[in-house]
């Protein structure tokens, strides 16, 4: 696979990725030790965003495995689920699978999509079994009191805000003089 992104409006993509890529590598790192219904709400909304933004740019690839994620994220809602070292070791393998198809996109460098994806198929389907029954894509988020936060105040402050901006920057850039 090499970069499809080549347009100018594409960099907003990589930059917004980036940002999204950190958010997951970190939230997946504390997850074990400090989990809080925030911190799983973050890391879902990452891996929506980044699985939204890749669609919009033409990367089914990321598209797909932050998708899975977001929805293995959920499942660490319930307080029931215990996130042991398997699980914990299963999160990184899975958010490594991310990486290396981001990656590829950041600095147009080759990698097999197709094992990839059979990769991150095979440890979604680990993760999935080891959550059982409590892997749940329908399972109801925690409202805005549970979570201690507005979820759609915070949706748009964070995410529309950064999106006008981002807007703006493109819109500005391609003014004529």
């Amino acid at each position: 696979m090499t970069s499809k992104l080549h347009s100018p409006n594409n960099h907003y993509f990589l930059t917004e990725a980036q940002d999204l890529l950190k958010i997951i590598e970190q939230g997946v790192f504390n997850l074990r030790a400090n989990r809080t219904p925030a911190q799983v709400h973050e890391l879902m909304r990452a891996a929506h965003t980044l699985k939204g933004a890749a669609a919009s740019v033409g990367l089914s690839a990321i598209n797909n495995v932050a998708h899975v994620l977001e929805d293995i994220f959920r499942a660490f809602y319930n307080p029931q689920v215990e996130i042991d070292t398997e699980i914990e070791g299963l999160l990184f393998q899975g958010y490594e699978c991310l990486r290396l198809l981001l990656t590829a996109q950041f600095d147009g460098s080759q990698v097999n999509e197709a094992q990839l994806l059979n990769r991150a198929a095979d440890i979604i389907a680990r993760l999935q079994t080891k959550l059982g029954d409590r892997f749940d894509r329908d399972a109801p988020i925690p409202t805005s009191a549970e979570l201690g936060f507005d979820m759609v105040q915070s949706m748009f402050e964070i995410g529309v805000t950064q999106r006008l901006e981002e807007l703006s920057q493109a819109i500005g850039s391609h003014a004529p003089n």
